[in-house]
């Protein structure tokens, strides 16, 4: 690949395609959606001067071959279907610039639909920007996805509600915020270079703004066109103690009219003077009221009652949401028991899932091979009992259970080994401390206070349970697993052991990086399978990375002779905890 641009639209095309690109992929990691989003630019001809009637970045690879020939045409067919098109405004001016954002819109429908039609496409869902107009041509930014995995996210089913557009999922709304910054970026006077991403804290702002227009939506779906505020409402309550205490409680999104609301909500008290959601301590306060079957009703601007959803809802409506607020500053988005959204500190991201027996069976096994099926699923059935508590708790799980509990004291209650039950589980984990068991689920201490020294590891956004259990873990080594169950009721397993794979697996991926490094280089084609790579990173041999770091700096070399820049990588090195056993 050369220096030139054969298709060329502006001299940044390259560089303002790749900065969306990385903004993509690093916001959408940061929400937990592994989906490898891959950013395009796409030009249609606006000028008779133009040199091509569609231009695609990157030129050099197969997706730019794609044939768009009919978009035009299909745009315009998306165009005369769409009600909107058949809507008149008595302000002519108006009435031009809707029509012509939906004539806009539209084209970007046609061009996704193309490039996933495409060879290089299939497998791939694509979203557009608005276009601008850059030179000779009207651009588009376009983001596309892997398919199999953006179906598998959490997301609603309704996408327009009383002809308004609805974001359905986090996701989609951290696409579109991307996409946004790029149609704004393309905006400008001087056609851009990069859009405004360039650090975490950037990160941060593109999901925390894909949430605060996620759940503007939602409050949209329930009835409410006036929840503009609705998420930072619910940070302030979760964030707000309440006499000392943490708030915990469920609250209900439903609004409308009195006969609409009866058809989604189940009241058992009714509020005469409505409590403003504005009002974080009032809100607390209410939501102090609420138990497990009492929950705070409000329509995203006022509280108006407690109770519950009726049984007569019907979740195909999409109109009525759950907010559970499970501990400080951390509240979860829920709508027909599926988890939507979750808030930490104001950090946003998809609900994590809940911790299968499957992968709990591949820890135990692989870290306590004397253990047999029963013994997991004893194990199993204690942790299980354990995420039922209102407050957090731990299980170590000890290969010398007894002996680590008597070194332990005082700072542990030492008691004959005992079978706990679900009872008795609830009963000792009333008190402070953890609970230690042997690897046949024998409880041998409780109350147990762990030690250990700060190694420079750890996560200062976790709670101080988080954090011993790290450092008690590092000093007890592969003798114990620690299991942390959260107020939530989401289990954590330390060590979290990476899933075992097929060798051939790493190794095809180090050959493809290699073939990709050779010849004339395509950069984009080199840096895709690199970061295919870095995600094998922690099973690569010391052999391996020497071959991956060597194809990156031939790769860098190349680049320093036609462009006189370099791209800066880490060098790989082998992980000290790789072993074979997490090769299948």
């Amino acid at each position: 690949m050369g220096g030139s641009i054969v298709r060329f639209m502006w001299g940044h095309q390259r560089p303002f395609r790749s900065s969306i690109d990385r903004a993509a992929k690093e916001a959408l990691r940061a929400i937990g959606a592994d989906v490898d989003p891959v950013a395009l630019l796409v030009g249609v001809r606006a000028t008779d001067a133009a040199s091509f009637d569609f231009c695609v970045e990157p030129e050099y690879e197969p997706i730019a071959a794609t044939d768009l020939t009919a978009v035009l045409t299909r745009a315009q067919e998306l165009y005369e279907s769409d009600e909107g098109s058949r809507m008149f405004h008595t302000d002519a001016g108006v009435h031009r610039a809707r029509q012509a954002a939906l004539r806009d819109r539209q084209r970007g429908v046609a061009i996704c639909e193309a490039l996933g039609a495409s060879e290089a496409g299939t497998g791939r869902t694509f979203f557009a920007s608005r276009s601008h107009r850059i030179g000779e041509y009207e651009i588009y930014a376009v983001l596309g996805v892997l398919t199999h995995r953006w179906g598998a996210l959490p997301a609603l089913a309704v996408r327009r509600r009383d002809n308004m557009g609805v974001t359905p999922s986090l996701a989609e709304a951290v696409v579109r915020r991307v996409l946004d910054l790029a149609s704004r970026a393309m905006a400008l006077g001087e056609p851009p270079q990069s859009i405004a991403w360039d650090t975490d804290a950037d990160t941060q702002a593109i999901t925390r703004d894909a949430a605060h227009r996620f759940v503007e939506s939602v409050a949209l779906l329930s009835g409410q066109w006036f929840g503009t505020q609705l998420h930072e409402h619910l940070d302030a309550v979760a964030a707000q103690p309440y006499e000392g205490r943490t708030g915990l409680g469920t609250i209900v999104l439903a609004a409308g009219k009195a006969e609409e609301i009866d058809h989604k909500v189940a009241m058992d008290v009714s509020f005469e003077v409505p409590v403003e959601v504005r009002e974080t301590r009032a809100f607390r306060k209410t939501l102090e009221m609420s138990g497990p079957d009492l929950h705070v009703l409000t329509d995203g601007t006022q509280i108006y009652g407690l109770g519950q959803i009726a049984d007569g809802y019907d979740p195909a409506t999409e109109s009525a949401f759950e907010v559970l607020v499970v501990g400080r500053g951390s509240w979860e988005l829920k709508h027909d028991g599926r988890s939507l959204l979750r808030v930490d500190n104001t950090r946003a991201h998809l609900p994590q899932e809940r911790l299968s027996a499957e992968r709990f069976a591949d820890t135990v096994s692989r870290l306590f091979g004397e253990v047999d099926s029963v013994d997991v699923d004893a194990l199993w059935e204690l942790s299980q009992a354990a995420s039922e508590q209102e407050h957090g708790t731990m299980l170590v799980v000890h290969r010398r259970a007894s002996a680590e509990a008597h070194r332990l004291v005082p700072q542990a209650m030492v008691v004959a080994p005992v079978q706990l039950t679900r009872d008795r589980l609830r009963a000792i984990t009333n008190i402070d401390g953890a609970v230690l068991v042997s690897p046949d689920a024998q409880c041998h201490a409780v109350g147990v206070i762990l030690d250990g020294i700060a190694f420079g590891h750890g996560d200062p956004a976790r709670g101080a349970r988080y954090n011993s259990a790290v450092r008690y873990r590092h000093a007890a080594g592969d003798d114990c697993l620690v299991i942390i169950v959260s107020e939530d009721g989401m289990i954590n397993l330390l060590p979290a052991l990476n899933p075992r794979i097929q060798r051939e697996r790493v190794e095809e991926a180090v050959v493809a990086l290699e073939e990709a490094a050779a010849g004339e280089v395509n950069f984009e084609v080199f840096y895709r399978r690199r970061r295919h790579l870095d995600t094998l990173s922690f099973y690569l041999a010391q052999e391996q990375c020497v071959r991956v770091n060597a194809s990156t700096k031939r790769v860098e070399d190349y680049r320093w002779e036609i462009h006189q820049m370099r791209v800066e990588d880490r060098e790989l090195e082998p992980n000290p905890g790789m072993n074979d056993s997490y090769f299948l």
